[in-house]
């Protein structure tokens, strides 16, 4: 709504924000979350991060292996019946 505000302060917190969000991105493609479903809601947060930037599944290698993973544990229901123990287990 402001894009003249604090142009150089925004643009250096969401770069800050980007490289955060991709460094604890784990081999896999997933991202560890430690509270409740955690694979799945920080594979959730960590995809809207990046779209909300501008990455999209199309031009982001981090994007193409979160979906390979979150795919990759999808249950033949159509579920991913991750729980709770997920954090404790990891």
């Amino acid at each position: 709504q402001h894009p003249t505000h604090r142009t150089p302060e925004i643009a250096a917190a969401l770069g800050r924000a980007e490289a955060f969000i991709r460094s604890i991105q784990r081999p896999d493609g997933s991202w560890y979350g430690s509270w409740g479903v955690c694979f799945t809601y920080a594979c959730w947060f960590g995809a809207t991060g990046l779209a909300a930037l501008g990455h999209s599944v199309a031009n982001d290698e981090a994007l193409r292996r979160c979906c390979a993973f979150i795919a990759s544990k999808q249950r033949p229901d159509g579920g991913w019946g991750e729980s709770y123990l997920s954090c404790q287990d990891k």
